[in-house]
């Protein structure tokens, strides 16, 4: 079994474009590396706009409608195994504020 680090914000952006630029036209061999990436992206984590967010677990939102950062960060904390260090923010990846 090959062990993964955390993938950076760098590579997070950049396998959510090799996921995008993806043809489903593309060699079996390139969908299949590029489908390995995506699954390097994290399942729990926090997404929103940029001023109110959900947390996302393993890819469902945990509220309908977005809260302050603070409030899903207290709340991710509360639940554990979400990633609080980079949020979705469509169309890409963010840092989040320590």
């Amino acid at each position: 079994m090959i062990a993964f680090s955390t993938p950076t914000i760098e590579e997070l952006n950049s396998i959510q474009t090799e996921w995008m630029t993806l043809s489903h036209e593309a060699p079996e061999y390139e969908k299949q590396r590029v489908f390995a990436l995506f699954d390097r992206l994290p399942k729990s984590y926090l997404s929103g706009d940029g001023s109110v967010f959900s947390p996302m677990v393993q890819g469902a939102p945990i509220w309908a409608e977005g809260r302050p950062l603070s409030e899903a960060l207290e709340y991710a904390n509360l639940h554990g195994n979400i990633r609080l260090d980079v949020a979705w923010v469509a169309p890409r990846w963010v840092a989040l504020p320590n």
